[in-house]
């Protein structure tokens, strides 16, 4: 540690004792304008402002050190928040427009499915309607061979009848008779 000594004088006190084969000097310390038993404390009085320079000038760096840091680290947690707010918003659009998405879907299935059984119920029906209609041209193609069968009885009935001359007819209505006789009426 350096402090001012410009102040202060080093004076041998043994000026005349031979250098050679000493392993030890004393002198004798004075400052100008000051008394010779405040000397020491001058000394240690310079001693402390320099070492309290010292440490006000490193403990200033530091601090200075530490705001910078402090700062950046203050610049970082805004940009990090900052983008977590963003990506948060961004997800939360994503979150939302799914949800949306999938009620949609929800809906359209809910209406697949009423209208499956729609068809279904429609599908059902009409199969039991084919089939009764099988049935009727079923019926219908029989009481068709009938009548033709009838038919053919009839007109060879008719053939059969020997053509009376001016009678009008008569053997037609006979004809008529049986035929109403086998129908029931």
């Amino acid at each position: 540690m350096r402090f001012d000594a410009e102040k202060l004088n080093f004076t041998c006190t043994t000026p005349a004792l031979p250098l050679e084969g000493r392993s030890r000097l004393v002198y004798r310390i004075s400052s100008a304008g000051d008394d010779e038993e405040r000397v020491l404390l001058h000394i240690l009085s310079a001693l402390d402002k320099a070492y309290a320079k010292h440490f006000e000038k490193r403990f200033e760096e530091v601090r200075a050190d530490m705001l910078s840091s402090s700062m950046n680290f203050q610049i970082v947690a805004d940009e990090v928040r900052l983008a977590q707010e963003t990506a948060e918003g961004k997800w939360e659009k994503a979150v939302k427009g799914l949800k949306e998405q999938l009620s949609v879907n929800q809906k359209r299935l809910f209406l697949l499915e009423r209208e499956k059984e729609g068809l279904l119920k429609t599908v059902q029906t009409s199969d039991e309607q084919v089939v009764r209609l099988r049935r009727s041209v079923d019926a219908l193609g029989v009481e068709n061979d009938r009548m033709r069968t009838r038919q053919g009885d009839l007109e060879s009935q008719i053939v059969a009848l020997p053509v009376e001359g001016g009678g009008g007819g008569g053997g037609v209505s006979e004809l008529e008779s049986d035929d109403d006789e086998s129908s029931g009426c």
